[in-house]
């Protein structure tokens, strides 16, 4: 009985674990006018060491995008929910994000660094 019980232990705290593991999600992709950049919209976070939420990441269309990952030449968090995340390219290197109804939007943003990479205006206003 002490043997069956443990493992009944286990397989609850296996499926506990998985339940709420890791995510990297593919959401959305949103190309500019010129198709040479994307915004990629995935969700990404592990409930058990971090929140949950939603990485735009902004970068040349034929590289790929995954969580975490500093693949991007800009890029933003959003929360979890995207729903009412609304992007609108306004140029070529100008994207524009709102999110009603939230006041700490975006909750992280980051630029790459390298002069070699596209230059990537995020604007935070309104509604697009």
């Amino acid at each position: 009985m002490k043997q069956l019980s443990r493992v009944v232990v286990s397989c609850v705290l296996l499926c506990g674990l998985t339940a709420c593991g890791c995510v990297d999600e593919y959401v959305d992709t949103l190309p500019s006018s010129d198709g040479t950049l994307k915004a990629e919209l995935r969700h990404c976070g592990c409930s058990l060491t971090t929140y949950r939420r939603t990485q735009v990441t902004v970068l040349e269309s034929s590289r790929k995008a995954e969580c975490m990952a500093s693949t991007g030449v800009a890029g933003f968090d959003a929360p979890f929910d995207h729903a009412p995340l609304k992007l609108r390219w306004r140029s070529n290197d100008t994207l524009h994000a709102s999110y009603p109804d939230y006041p700490d939007f975006p909750q992280t943003q980051y630029s790459a660094g390298d002069p070699a990479r596209p230059k990537v205006t995020l604007v935070f206003q309104g509604e697009p």
